[in-house]
């Protein structure tokens, strides 16, 4: 229960992944990515499809997930440098992959 409070899917609880709304179930699937604590979480695109505001909370999440006490290491993909830039520590770029 704590990662349906954590990720914001509290009212949606009780419905079934596939009624979901597309940021909703990216939601979801970056916290059952988390659930026990991982010490690597693997994440492709994260935020893909999602508008300004759903970014912005999701980014916070796996901003505060990959911070917290330094039990997470986050690895992602993504195209968008915006989404590199507020996330990573570091970056590696593939050119002609």
């Amino acid at each position: 229960m704590e990662k349906v409070v954590e990720f914001d899917l509290l009212k949606h609880a009780d419905k079934p992944s596939f009624s979901l709304s597309d940021r909703n179930k990216h939601k979801l699937y970056v916290a059952i990515a988390m659930i026990g604590d991982p010490p690597i979480v693997i994440l492709d695109e994260p935020s893909t499809g999602m508008d300004y505001l759903a970014k912005r909370f999701m980014w916070e999440v796996i901003s505060r997930l990959s911070t917290r006490s330094g039990k997470t290491a986050v690895i992602l993909t993504t195209h968008c440098m915006n989404e590199a830039q507020a996330l990573c520590t570091r970056i590696g770029i593939m050119v002609g992959g």
